[in-house]
């Protein structure tokens, strides 16, 4: 219990973020790491909540704040402990941390990087299928919308090769799938280039 009592006697929000950090080097915070910390602190229960504000800004003992509530002290240091476990979590840590505005940049920038890895993964994968394997693959291990793979199979288009063929050889057959549609075949062929086809 007494690990974080050193950073209490700091004014709020500079203490509860000081305990999460375990750092007393936080002295001032911007508006930004203000806001993410109403983001990080917002996404908690009210009880979670309201430990934290006896806790940090009305400074109050777990005995005061189990009188407050009629729940024993340990009950109150087990609620403490999960709410600094859960300010801890990344998606928390960096709301708090960074900012707001720069942790949503930073998840923005990850997520756009998982994507063009994911993508030069499933690029990497295909290259390494020979095309002969990869025209026998069924329609359905494209992983299309249901309403796309449904007018395929609906105009007997079941295997890769089939679709490659009336795209190729006949593509005004291709043109008039009923109710396949512009974004229809947008998709199809997205999903194509991504296979090098």
């Amino acid at each position: 219990m007494s690990g974080t009592k050193k950073y209490l006697n700091l004014p709020y929000p500079v203490n509860l973020i000081s305990t999460v950090c375990e750092s007393d080097q936080i002295t001032v915070l911007t508006q930004d790491q203000l806001i993410g910390l109403q983001h990080a602190l917002q996404s908690m229960t009210p009880r979670e909540q309201e430990v934290i504000q006896q806790r940090f800004v009305e400074q109050k003992t777990f005995s005061q704040i189990g009188t407050l509530y009629n729940i024993s002290q340990d009950k109150i240091y087990s609620i403490y402990k999960r709410c600094l476990r859960k300010l801890k979590r990344p998606e928390r840590f960096e709301l708090i941390t960074l900012g707001y505005q720069k942790a949503q940049e930073v998840n923005a920038e990850k997520a756009s990087a998982l994507k063009a890895a994911d993508k030069k993964a499933f690029r990497e994968a295909v290259e390494q299928i020979n095309k002969p394997e990869l025209l026998k693959m069924s329609i359905k291990e494209l992983h299309l919308s249901v309403r796309v793979e449904n007018r395929l199979f609906e105009s007997q288009i079941c295997t890769l090769e089939s679709l490659w063929i009336i795209m190729n050889r006949h593509p005004e057959q291709f043109v008039e799938i009923r109710g396949l549609g512009e974004k229809g075949q947008a998709e199809i062929r997205e999903k194509l280039s991504t296979l090098g086809l």
